[in-house]
């Protein structure tokens, strides 16, 4: 006989019928499992990420320059607060100063870019360092994930096989 599914099915609609919303008590402690509140939208935030490319390195390169141009088509300033990739295990945003006649690279907690103007990230200035690839051997194209105005802005980045100067721009950093 087939009479499980339907003994289980009253016992499915006590379930449902269960109230899951956390209570107002104010003497109850914060459910630790709940889920935290979005980060809230920035209202008219527009970005534009185009002209994105991987630096050529050897395949079991541990680090990787990328770069790209992000234009704010919005109407406020827009920061980056910081840039991830599925590819890689952490992802930072540099800038290249030169002192000395020695570049040297300081990482950044943040960029902001003006409205409507655009923010050229290039070989001897700001730029992405990709750290620690997830795999051996990438893909053609990696995909680089920018964080602004609370929400995730997708840019692929394919690999050059020459980027003309932007190798010497990585050979002679200093930290």
């Amino acid at each position: 006989m087939h009479l499980r599914p339907f003994l289980a099915f009253p016992a499915l609609l006590a379930l449902a019928a269960c109230d899951r919303t956390p209570s107002a008590d104010p003497d109850r402690a914060p459910d630790p499992q709940a889920a935290a509140p979005a980060p809230a939208l920035q209202e008219g935030c527009v970005l534009h990420l185009v002209d994105g490319w991987l630096a050529p390195a050897p395949p079991v390169a541990p680090v990787r320059a990328g770069y790209l141009t992000i234009h704010n088509a919005g109407s406020e300033p827009v920061e980056i607060e910081g840039v991830s990739s599925p590819a890689f295990a952490r992802v930072e945003l540099h800038a290249t100063e030169e002192s000395g006649g020695v570049s040297r690279m300081r990482r950044l907690d943040a960029i902001e870019v003006a409205p409507g103007e655009a923010l050229e990230l290039a070989p001897g200035g700001l730029h992405l360092m990709l750290m620690d690839p997830v795999e051996d051997g990438l893909p053609g194209t990696v995909e680089v994930v920018v964080h602004a105005c609370g929400e995730d802005w997708a840019a692929p980045l394919p690999q050059r096989e020459d980027a003309g100067d932007a190798g010497s721009a990585h050979r002679h950093h200093g930290h």
